[in-house]
């Protein structure tokens, strides 16, 4: 009985504490988006320097590096795309961004930036279980 008094008590701090911090970063950015779409945005322009095609096992990530040009400021900045942008747009081309700030930079009509939540559900799910099993060892901790 104390082997699954501790293995429950261990493994559930573990899985509650390591899931639960992923499923906060996972939701982070998708946070840093609603509130940032309060502050009034401008659109601009930038020159597309590099259009990069990363595969992983068969699967395809699109990048653009840009340069934006900010009266006395070049400032580049590297942002995922999906494939139908990617494929649009050749190296030399203007790009539509819209700018909060010179640093604060985003394409237009980017499809890419929606929230992964197919991580949060999982991250979620390890963090439930690893309460259950947290509760389960607090339960044989009081029945010994």
């Amino acid at each position: 009985m104390s082997e699954m008094k501790s293995y429950s008590r261990v493994n559930g701090w573990m899985l509650l504490s390591v899931f639960s911090v992923c499923s906060l970063v996972t939701f982070a950015p998708d946070l840093y988006h609603r509130r940032s779409k309060v502050q009034p945005e401008q659109t601009g322009f930038a020159r597309l320097i590099r259009a990069e095609d990363k595969s992983y096992f068969g699967y395809h990530r699109y990048y653009f590096t840009l340069l934006y040009r900010s009266g006395d400021e070049d400032v580049r900045f590297v942002t995922a795309v999906d494939s139908d942008l990617f494929h649009l747009r050749k190296v030399g081309d203007n790009v539509e961004v819209l700018v909060r700030s010179a640093h604060d930079l985003r394409l237009a009509r980017n499809e890419s930036e929606k929230p992964d939540y197919a991580t949060l559900m999982l991250s979620l799910f390890f963090a439930a279980v690893g309460f259950v099993l947290l509760l389960n060892g607090i339960r044989y901790r009081k029945d010994t």
